[in-house]
C-alpha cells in the first residue's frame, strides 16, 4: 500500500504559490539561464548538462551585497554600518495601528514604521506572478510588511498589495507577533501564500516591492532589513527534460538526515507537512547555523529535536502550514546564511550549485504517477539534493524516505520499557492489550540498538530518484522551486 502524506491535493498553480520566496547574494538584477528566452543552454564544465528548452519567463533581482538596499527609496530608515535598513532614531516616524488577528487576544497596537521601496524594475515579458522575499532581524514585538505592485501594459499601476507580515519568532512566544501570509484580492489579482497572482489579461511589465518595518510606539527596538528580493514569473508551457553529459557523477554533500516522522516521545514535529522544516533543519545544522541548546529548551525540546524548533519558527499563522519556502528561507537568512527560494531552468543548472558544495532544497508535487520510486504521495514535499550520481541520477536527502530512528531520549524510555516486560509509555497498549505498532517497535527495544545522536534525529534518509522522474516532477508539476541556502563567505550565482 502507497502511504499518503497529502493531506489534500494541490493545483500546480496553489503549489507555485505554497512554494514562494527568493534571494541571491551579491548580485544585480539576475535572468536565470534558458528563462528569459524561450529557449537556452548553458555548460556545467566537466559535469556538463543539456539546459532545458524552456516556455517560461523568470527574473531575479536581489538588493543585497554589491546591489545594496540604497538602490531603494528610504522613508524613516537609514542604512548601518552593515548595510542594513533601520529605523532612523533621529526621525519623527509615521505611526499605524495594527492588530496580530492570530493572536490569542487580539488588541490594537501603535507601530512606529519606516518604509523601503524598490526600484521599478522593467522586465522583457509580462509576470502573471510575483513573489517577494526577505532576510531580516525583528526584535520581539516588532514586525515586517512585505507588499507588491505592478505596472500593466497600458502604464496603469496596481496598487500596494500585501504578501507577508513577519516576525521571525517562535509560534506561541511570549511577547512576540504571528508571522503569516496574506490573502487579498483585488481587480489586479490576488495574493495567496505569500505569491501574487495577476488577474486574467492583466499581466505586469514594471513591478516593485515594499517593506515596512514596524516597532511599538514609544519603545527602542531597532528591527532591520537585511536583504530583499522580488522573482516575476510566466509560464506558458511545460519543460523539456534535460539529458545529464556529465561523467563521474557529483559527490553527495555529507548534509545531516532527519526525518519529518516523529523524532521523541516530546516532538510534535511529525508528519507529512514537516518535510519543509525537517529540510531546513538539515541545512541549518550542515551550515552550522542550528538552534543552540538555550533555544532549544526555551522551546521544552532536547538536542535531538532540530525539526521541530524549525517548525516552530516556520508555521505560516494563516494556513497553520509549515511548507511556505519564503518563510523557511527568511529563518535561514536570520540566522546569518545567504538564503533564499527562486526557480532554476532544470537539473543543469542545480547541478552548477552542488558543484561549489552547496546543497539545494526543491519542493515538488510528489504521485505515483510521477515518481513511483518514492513508495509515497505528498504535496509540496521538500528534499535536500546532495548529489548527481554516475547516470545522472539525482541523490537526495528525502524526509519521508524512512522511518526514523527514535530519539536518544525515546531509545533511553523504550530500554527501560523493554527490561520491565511493559509498553513503550510514548503509545499506549491499544484495545484488548494489543501494542500498537509503533509502541511494540519501541518496546521491543529494536531502536536503543542505533539511538539517534544528538545531531541526528533520525536513520538513514537518502535516496536515489531518477533523474528523468524527478526532474519531470519538480519542473512540469511544481514550477521548479528551489531553496539555495549557504554561508555568506561562499559566491553562489544562479544567473
Amino acid at each position: 500500500m502507497v502511504p499518503d502524506f497529502s493531506s489534500h491535493s494541490l493545483s500546480r498553480r496553489r503549489f507555485v504559490s505554497l512554494c514562494a520566496g527568493a534571494a541571491v547574494a551579491g548580485s544585480a538584477a539576475l535572468a536565470l539561464p534558458g528563462c528569459v528566452a524561450k529557449s537556452g543552454s548553458s555548460s556545467n564544465g566537466s559535469r556538463a548538462s543539456k539546459s532545458a528548452n524552456l516556455s517560461r519567463y523568470i527574473s531575479l533581482t536581489v538588493w543585497r551585497g554589491a546591489n545594496k538596499l540604497d538602490q531603494g527609496t528610504f522613508s524613516g530608515l537609514t542604512l548601518d554600518a552593515a548595510g542594513h535598513a533601520v529605523l532612523d532614531s533621529t526621525a519623527v516616524l509615521d505611526v499605524r495601528t495594527l492588530s496580530d488577528d492570530y493572536a490569542k487576544k487580539p488588541v490594537d497596537i501603535d507601530f512606529e514604521v519606516g518604509t523601503w521601496i524598490s526600484p521599478e524594475l522593467e522586465l522583457s515579458f509580462g509576470a502573471t506572478e510575483l513573489m517577494a522575499s526577505w532576510g531580516a532581524t525583528i526584535p520581539a514585538g516588532c514586525w515586517l510588511e512585505i507588499e507588491v505592485r505592478g505596472r500593466r501594459k497600458d502604464g496603469t499601476l496596481s496598487d500596494w498589495l500585501a504578501l507577508a507580515r513577519w516576525s521571525g519568532a517562535a509560534e506561541g512566544e511570549d511577547g512576540s507577533l504571528s508571522s503569516y501570509s496574506v490573502q487579498q484580492p483585488s481587480e489586479a489579482g490576488s495574493t495567496s501564500a505569500c505569491v501574487f497572482e495577476a488577474a486574467e489579461e492583466r499581466r505586469l511589465y514594471n513591478v516593485q516591492m515594499r517593506a515596512t518595518l514596524m516597532r511599538p510606539l514609544g519603545e527602542d527596538a531597532a528591527p532591520s532589513l537585511n536583504m530583499a528580493s522580488l522573482v516575476a514569473t510566466l509560464f506558458d508551457e511545460d519543460a523539456e527534460l534535460s539529458e545529464y553529459a556529465g561523467e563521474g557523477g557529483i559527490d553527495p554533500i555529507d548534509v545531516p538526515q532527519y526525518s519529518q516522522v516523529r523524532s521523541s516521545v516530546t516532538a510534535a514535529a511529525e508528519g507529512p507537512e514537516y518535510s519543509a522544516p525537517a529540510a531546513c533543519a538539515m541545512l541549518l545544522d550542515w551550515w552550522n547555523a542550528g538552534p543552540s541548546e538555550d533555544e532549544l529548551s526555551a522551546l521544552g525540546l532536547v538536542s535531538d529535536q532540530r525539526v521541530a524548533w524549525a517548525a516552530a519558527h516556520m508555521v505560516d499563522a494563516q494556513t497553520q502550514s509549515y511548507d511556505t519556502s519564503v518563510f523557511a528561507t527568511s529563518l535561514c537568512a536570520s540566522r546569518g546564511l545567504v538564503a533564499y527560494a527562486t526557480r532554476l531552468s532544470g537539473l543543469a543548472q542545480l547541478e552548477q550549485v552542488l558543484e561549489l558544495g552547496v546543497p539545494v532544497v526543491v519542493q515538488l508535487n510528489v504521485t505515483s504517477g510521477n515518481v513511483p520510486d518514492a513508495g509515497y504521495e505528498a504535496a509540496a514535499h521538500a528534499m535536500v539534493v546532495c548529489g548527481i550520481d554516475d547516470e545522472g541520477n539525482v541523490i537526495v536527502n528525502d524526509p519521508a524516505g524512512v522511518a526514523p530512528a527514535l530519539s536518544t531520549v525515546a531509545a533511553q524510555q523504550a530500554a527501560s520499557a523493554a527490561d520491565q516486560g511493559i509498553a513503550s509509555s510514548e503509545e499506549p497498549a491499544a484495545e484488548g492489550g494489543t501494542e500498537s505498532p509503533e509502541s511494540a517497535s519501541a518496546s521491543s527495544g529494536e531502536a536503543a540498538e542505533e539511538p539517534a545522536t544528538a545531531s541526528s534525529q533520525v536513520g538513514d534518509v537518502r535516496r536515489t530518484y531518477p533523474r528523468a522522474d524527478f526532474e519531470s516532477a519538480w519542473l512540469n508539476d511544481s514550477a521548479g522551486v528551489a531553496w539555495i541556502v549557504h554561508s555568506a563567505g561562499i559566491a553562489v550565482n544562479v544567473g
